[in-house]
């Protein structure tokens, strides 16, 4: 018997999800996108196990820095009490899709929220940063930490990340991670400048073609 997703399964999944989370806007096939100023949030519909599984994949992505691609910095996803990223057939998603997106909201208010405050945006941040395998971007991850703190202003606190950071990075380098420590620090002391700031987003939300998505906003709380 042949359970491969077809594409109308996968019209429908997609289609309960957008549906239940409106916050959200539809961007290509199996993603779901949102602003909040400048960062996008996003959940991304995984097609896993052989083509028959989907996995949810709740993402960020900072409009700070210039991207080809909307990226993946930092990820929430189910998982099992073994620790395993959760999948589902489409016969699991029509049986129990009420509960898998309530347990799925229910990893973080962000998830769900229109409106979204820098000190949950950390937080998803710091979940990223203590366990590697939520994020294939870490050296981002770690820019993207400080530079939404000084977006909203909170300037001690983003110089006292980035001298935490600064020996990670150069640790990576020594390891062979594909970085130069020296050209990560040039590229965020660069950008540690609202004017800068504010250009590369408008540059990143034309090549996007994000103009039309609704702006929740991103409140600098703390």
């Amino acid at each position: 018997m042949n359970n491969i997703l077809s594409q109308k399964e996968k019209k429908i999944i997609f289609n309960d999800w957008r549906s239940n989370l409106k916050v959200y806007t539809p961007n290509k096939p199996m993603h779901l996108l949102k602003r909040n100023g400048p960062i996008l949030t996003g959940i991304y519909f995984r097609i896993v196990y052989g083509k028959q599984h989907y996995s949810p994949e709740f993402h960020t992505h900072s409009l700070f820095c210039s991207f080809p691609v909307i990226t993946s910095t930092s990820t929430v996803q189910l998982k099992n009490n073994k620790g395993a990223i959760e999948s589902f057939s489409f016969f699991e998603h029509e049986k129990n899709f009420d509960s898998i997106i309530e347990r799925f909201k229910g990893m973080s208010q962000i998830i769900s929220e229109g409106e979204i405050s820098c000190s949950q945006l950390i937080e998803i941040y710091e979940h990223a940063f203590h366990n590697p395998c939520a994020t294939p971007y870490q050296f981002q991850l770690l820019m993207d930490h400080v530079l939404v703190l000084w977006w909203c202003e909170k300037f001690e606190l983003a110089e006292e990340k980035l001298e935490q950071y600064k020996p990670i990075i150069k640790k990576w380098e020594l390891e062979g991670v594909n970085i130069k420590y020296n050209d990560w620090l040039s590229k965020i002391e660069s950008l540690m400048n609202k004017n800068i700031m504010e250009k590369i987003i408008e540059e990143e939300v034309n090549k996007f073609k994000l103009i039309e998505l609704k702006d929740y906003g991103l409140i600098c709380d703390g």
